[in-house]
This record gives C-alpha cells, structure tokens and sequence, in this order.
C-alpha cells in the first residue's frame, strides 16, 4: 500500500488557483503527485479527460504516467499522455495544411501552394511590382509556384535567407527581367536572370 501524500505533495495536487509549477528532485514522486492531481481534477473538479494533457519528455515517463493511473483505476482511454516530440508531431499532421507541413518528413508542394495563397499578402510583393494587376486566383497561383521554385533553386544552390537579404535580390525594381550577378555557395560570380516572379538560376 501506498505511503500518504506529504503536505507539499497534497498541495500540488489539490492546487486549483492557476498554473503552477512544481519542482523536486529524483525519487521525490513527480509521477505519482501528476497521477494523483489527474485523478483529483477528473473526480473531484469534473474535467473531461480530453480538457487534460500530460506531456513527458521520454516513451518511458508517458508510459510510466499511463500505468501509475492505470493502476489508481483511472480510465485513460480519452487521456492524451505522450511526449512533446509525439504531441507536436500530432499537432503538425493534424493540421498540415495550416502549418505548410506534410503528413510526411517533406512539406507537399500543394501544401506550400495552399500556405502561400492564405499568406500572399505578407509576402512583401508590393515592393516588386503592383499586385492589382494580379486578373484570377489562377495567375496567383503562378506566382506562388514561381517562388516555390525560387525557394528550390536557393536550397540547391545552399544560398542562406542571410545572403539573399543582403544582395541585390532585396532591392527594389520595376517589375520585368533584370540581369543579375549572383554570388553561389561556392564563392563564384555566376550570371542570373533574376524575374520579379522570383525565379532565379
């Protein structure tokens, strides 16, 4: 049989003002006072086990959690106990679409079309020509494309948003094609035909 909570411990798991934080040592009963205070908010302040979330730092702290309730006959069916690597990671697939991250480890290029048609407008476009000229969503959605592949040709070429925000390709100009020479990765001068859709070689 389980030895009574102390008073400190009692505290922290009865607690019910606000956040709060509890720090103690190994072997002090982290585990035991989270399970408790689960319980106690589950029976006696009647949450739902969905409005509750237990987040460890290893497979082994959550499965751990899992057992310790498991064993106070706490039903953790609907309990969301896991890792923040593995809750994030959830977070991440369940929405990919908001996040511009794909169901896998590569974001889909019609994620990053979808992401960059909600987001156009923080782009900085206008300093680069008039977007009122854009006619349809179809011709929007070229130019997303078109700074996809800029973005691609970047990666390729291992040129860092540090470089690019201080060379040529941040001034501003009319739109239309504008010849360029572009430092690479390598150190060498290469010329470019830079456009204003953000397509570069």
């Amino acid at each position: 049989m389980s030895q009574p909570l102390n008073k400190e411990q009692k505290a922290a798991v009865t607690y019910d003002k606000g956040p709060l934080l509890v720090s103690a040592g190994p072997g002090s009963g982290k585990t035991r006072v989270i399970a408790e205070r689960v319980k106690f908010l589950i029976e006696k302040k009647k949450l739902k086990q969905t409005q509750i979330l237990c987040l460890t730092f290893g497979n082994a702290g959550a499965e751990a959690m899992r057992a310790r309730l498991e064993e106070m006959k706490v039903d953790t069916t609907d309990l969301q106990i896991s890792t923040y690597h593995s809750f994030c990671n959830n977070i991440l697939r369940d929405y990919s679409i908001n996040s511009a991250v794909a169901a896998g480890r590569i974001v889909k290029r019609s994620s990053f079309l979808v992401w960059g048609l909600e987001n156009i407008d923080s782009f900085g476009f206008d300093e680069w020509f008039d977007l009122t000229k854009i006619s349809s969503v179809s011709h929007t959605a070229v130019l997303i494309e078109k700074l996809i592949d800029g973005i691609s040709t970047f990666k390729d070429e291992l040129i860092t948003p540090e470089e690019i925000s201080q060379s040529k390709f941040r001034k501003k100009h009319k739109a239309g094609t504008h010849k360029r020479r572009v430092r690479n990765s390598r150190g060498s001068h290469c010329p470019g035909e830079i456009r204003t859709s953000c397509k570069a070689v």
